[in-house]
């Protein structure tokens, strides 16, 4: 079964999320959608034929250059408009807020008219739901108006039939997955786009609209991360399938750096101390779990580095905290978390070691803090003093205030000493192999 591709076009404004209206030269609506009715209040039939400044108020009627030029003249004047926020007009004369889109069509080059997205601000929306994907609701229009709408939207969109043959695909939804249309004839978009197997016939009108995430792998080479949803469409009885798929994987990639950045020091690029703190409650679920267990706490604060800021300027002192952190992160194991906790402050977070074990460990740190360091030409050589603080016989939770306390008893010995915190409160010194 083919589905009729007036009918299909139609589905495809008709069952989008938002409200799309088609306004001609004369700023006249002469298509809407049926979510016309959810966003704006309007039965779809009864807008065609009015201005569009029934329901966009804020959009003016002066021609192209006037001061009241409207965003929807500068459209027709062939102006790209970014999406911008306006004001939108209810049925019952109420007003909200609307992000509103716009895209110019073209006949051989000439402007005849406006396709306009409007979705409403999230906790704004008003108005009765509509009737699921009712076409009668929409006044008809020429089949190369709703194709315009569909080659115009700014993601990739698609409809199959009921065997998931595909019916139509727009240029933007070709592009995004790197092959043509006649290839795309002999693919099961479904499975392609990791969506779950199609439903049969018998329960596709039931199925709720799908959306799924997944890798793609594009034939560029490159793998791209698609946001793909799946509506039904009814035609002549039967159930056809809309495919609407955008790439998230800019967003995902910034949104993962943000992530990044959250948790991690700019600087060196090491676990910041909102991070410390989360491994440190991971090590302690894991010792409550298992109960047994333990975990141990190096708290290093570099001595005399002031003096290097002072007399070498900050650019010095940024560059030995990089190549500390580099340094750190290398001796010790990978399963150790190494973190920036501010200034010239690192912790060093180690499970399943006991006293002897912490001891070497801070005396590798030691050593490798100790080597010279190459600045502008010259030799920096700088030490550090380490407080160290062992669960049991203290509590996780606790580990890092006693690694802190412990470090400054470890200033008293000079620079270059090792502290381990005692159950009493105290500290005492640690031997460390190697160390001064």
């Amino acid at each position: 079964m083919v589905l009729d591709a007036h009918v299909v076009l139609s589905g495809v404004s008709l069952a989008a999320d938002d409200c799309i209206l088609c306004v001609d030269t004369d700023q006249q609506i002469v298509f809407a959608s049926a979510a016309t009715q959810a966003v704006l209040g309007w039965v779809p039939a009864d807008l065609v034929g009015r201005p569009v400044a029934t329901v966009l108020p804020d959009i003016a009627d002066g021609p192209v250059g006037s001061p009241s030029c409207s965003p929807v003249a500068r459209a027709l004047g062939g102006e790209a408009v970014p999406t911008y926020v306006t004001r939108r007009r209810l049925r019952d004369g109420a007003l909200g807020s609307a992000a509103v889109s716009l895209d110019t069509l073209r006949n051989g080059g000439e402007a005849v008219g406006v396709t306009a997205v409007v979705r409403a601000d999230s906790g704004d929306r008003r108005a009765a739901d509509p009737a699921p994907h009712a076409v009668a609701d929409a006044q008809p229009a020429d089949a190369t108006v709703y194709r315009a709408i569909v080659e115009t939207a700014g993601e990739g969109i698609a409809v199959t039939g009921p065997d998931g043959a595909v019916v139509l695909a727009n240029a933007r939804f070709t592009e995004l997955l790197g092959r043509d249309t006649a290839e795309l004839e002999h693919t099961d978009l479904h499975a392609l786009l990791g969506l779950p197997p199609v439903p049969v016939q018998e329960q596709a009108g039931a199925e709720e609209p799908v959306q799924r995430q997944s890798s793609y792998p594009h034939p560029d080479g490159t793998t791209r991360l698609l946001s793909a949803s799946r509506s039904s469409l009814r035609a002549s009885g039967d159930t056809g399938w809309l495919l609407r798929v955008s790439d998230v994987t800019e967003a995902r990639r910034a949104e993962d750096e943000l992530r990044r950045l959250a948790l991690h020091d700019a600087l060196t690029g090491l676990p910041n101390r909102q991070l410390v703190h989360d491994r440190l409650e991971m090590a302690s679920a894991r010792v409550h779990r298992h109960a047994s267990g333990t975990v141990g706490v190096l708290f290093l604060d570099l001595d005399g580095f002031k003096t290097v800021n002072d007399t070498l300027g900050h650019a010095a002192g940024d560059a030995v905290l990089v190549e500390v952190g580099r340094r750190l992160s290398e001796t010790v194991r990978a399963s150790d978390t190494v973190g920036r906790l501010g200034g010239d402050e690192f912790a060093i977070i180690c499970e399943q070691v006991g006293e002897a074990a912490l001891a070497e460990v801070a005396a590798r740190l030691h050593r490798a803090i100790q080597e010279p360091i190459e600045h502008a030409g010259g030799r920096l050589v700088v030490r550090a003093s380490i407080g160290v603080a062992l669960a049991p016989p203290h509590e996780v939770g606790d580990l890092l205030r006693r690694a802190d306390e412990a470090m400054y008893d470890a200033k008293v010995l000079g620079p270059g000493g090792t502290s381990l915190a005692d159950p009493d409160g105290g500290s005492r010194p640690l031997t460390v192999a190697g160390g001064d």
